[in-house]
């Protein structure tokens, strides 16, 4: 294994009022596509025994590691535990996405509004910047919000109906882009049995039949006379008279040719207009079963790959492991970065099967807003 010039020291710090820490007894720091916040905790043997005033729920933290950010997020809790021989300060919490994932979103209805109005809409409140990470995106002729629907939930449905995806940056900029991106591998993790080249700690492979269907059926409706009405039953003069609009008429059914066991799967969505969008429902309820019925979970030492590359999310990595029988790429999901007693500074890769994962591959008919570039608003107020 090649030594690097210039090794990383895997120092975490913690910047809170402009005051920096990054002496700590454990820490934890995830960071998830599938997880709406990235959530950090913190444990700390102070060497005051009283709290400093800098540190307090709601301060705005910023997380580096070796100097480089890695976080910009909001401190939720504060954790004083005094015994007789120990005083340890537990500071948790998440990055902006915290915020919108816990507020409300005020009532809305609008037309033929653009993605980026939409995130304005919805961000400015919070003077959160954002990016949007597409070439085009559509047109929604109407926008509108449920009582009581989260920030995070009105965005979501913004993206997923563009068929992109939403996170934050570490300098607190949410981008909405694509997920998934086809990119060159970081690292080629390696578990033998005689242990010669290995570079993991250890190495869980889980396997579920949980959501896992051998067919998904969708099922939705439409009037008579939209042109793409289909109805997957028997038309005969007895049932003729008695069919109307509230009857499912449109209906489409995918099969899982890795499931033996008879386990059908029914939804009725009457969001789908036609059959391709059925199709897609479909297909996206059976895609998200694989996905979540392969679940590769590596550790490895420190916080960076062997070439110098700070791990996270939306990497790609191939897998040689001997025990398991794997020998193929995988992609990032989630990273998380630890420090214990027992185990030093290392780093849990929580991996999933590569080139699967979709938000939503339908996309409905509408008016494009073209960009050639990414755009980054800044001053959401104008």
């Amino acid at each position: 294994m090649a030594i690097l010039a210039n090794a990383p020291n895997n120092e975490l710090a913690l910047t809170i009022a402009g005051k920096q820490h990054h002496d700590w007894q454990s820490y934890e720091v995830d960071s998830d596509l599938l997880i709406a916040a990235d959530a950090w905790q913190f444990d700390i043997a102070p060497t005051s025994l009283v709290l400093p005033d800098f540190i307090n729920i709601g301060a705005e933290v910023r997380l580096t590691l070796d100097g480089k950010r890695i976080l910009t997020g909001v401190m939720d809790d504060v954790t004083e535990s005094v015994a007789k021989s120990q005083h340890i300060i537990g500071l948790s919490g998440r990055d902006l996405a915290g915020q919108l994932l816990d507020c409300s979103v005020p009532l809305f209805d609008g037309q033929a509004l653009s993605l980026s109005q939409i995130l304005k809409q919805f961000l400015s409140p919070f003077n959160i910047p954002y990016l949007i990470e597409a070439a085009s995106t559509a047109i929604r002729q109407k926008v509108s919000v449920d009582v009581g629907e989260t920030v995070w939930e009105a965005i979501g449905k913004a993206a997923e109906a563009n068929g992109l995806w939403q996170w934050f940056s570490p300098e607190g900029v949410l981008i909405v882009g694509e997920p998934n991106p086809k990119t060159a591998t970081v690292a080629h993790l390696v578990l033998r049995r005689d242990g010669v080249g290995n570079n993991v700690q250890s190495l869980t492979y889980h396997r579920s039949l949980n959501n896992r269907y051998s067919s998904v059926t969708v099922l939705s409706q439409t009037t008579k006379t939209d042109p793409l009405f289909y109805q997957d039953v028997e038309s005969t003069a007895d049932n003729e008279a008695e069919a109307d609009n509230t009857q499912p008429n449109i209906k489409a059914t995918l099969t899982d040719g890795g499931i033996s066991r008879y386990r059908p799967k029914i939804v009725m969505a009457s969001d789908c207009e036609n059959l391709a969008a059925a199709r897609a429902k479909a297909k996206k309820i059976m895609v998200d079963g694989q996905l979540n019925g392969h679940n590769l979970t590596a550790v490895v030492k420190g916080h960076y790959t062997e070439s110098g590359i700070q791990w996270q999310p939306r990497q790609r990595v191939t897998v040689f492991s001997e025990p398991h029988g794997i020998n193929r790429t995988f992609f990032i999901m989630g990273r998380k970065f630890k420090l214990s007693r027992a185990g030093g500074k290392t780093t849990e890769l929580r991996l999933k099967q590569d080139g699967i994962w979709q938000v939503d591959p339908f996309k409905k008919k509408a008016k494009k807003a073209k960009s050639k570039q990414p755009l980054l608003y800044q001053e959401l107020g104008q």
